[in-house]
């Protein structure tokens, strides 16, 4: 997949209870984006995240701008489950700001405490190399 434009099969499974909540696999040209990009930042992000997490870098606004092609199927693929999920279609399609998005690079005993986010939508990526 080039720069997220193209359209391949995505995996996507929903839950019925809570939230409308998905899970489904990115495609590794996501993952390798998200990966060198975060290799690039310096920005230490623990002072605004409430994990007990030695190591959480910030992406800049920069590298944000690179993920958001790659986010945005996913983001319309959500869109359609939530549909399914409330049983009917959107009035008015809604709209999408990237305001936040950083990486933890989590190790044995470490541990992000009950939290919830400011916004809308909030989504995790596992990644490994």
């Amino acid at each position: 997949m080039s720069k997220g434009k193209k359209n391949p099969q995505i995996e996507v499974r929903t839950f019925n209870w809570g939230p409308c909540v998905i899970k489904l696999k990115i495609q590794d040209d996501f993952k390798k984006v998200l990966l060198s990009e975060i290799k690039k930042s310096k920005e230490d992000y623990r002072h605004k995240l409430a994990g007990q997490i030695e190591k959480e870098i910030g992406y800049t606004q920069e590298s944000r701008d690179k993920v958001i092609p790659y986010l945005a199927p996913y983001l319309g693929i959500y869109d359609q489950m939530f549909q399914k999920y409330q049983g009917k279609m959107y009035d008015k399609k809604p709209e999408y700001a990237l305001t936040a998005l950083w990486c933890n690079f989590q190790r044995q005993y470490e541990f992000n405490p009950p939290h919830d986010h400011d916004g809308n939508q909030t989504f995790v990526i596992y990644l490994s190399e």
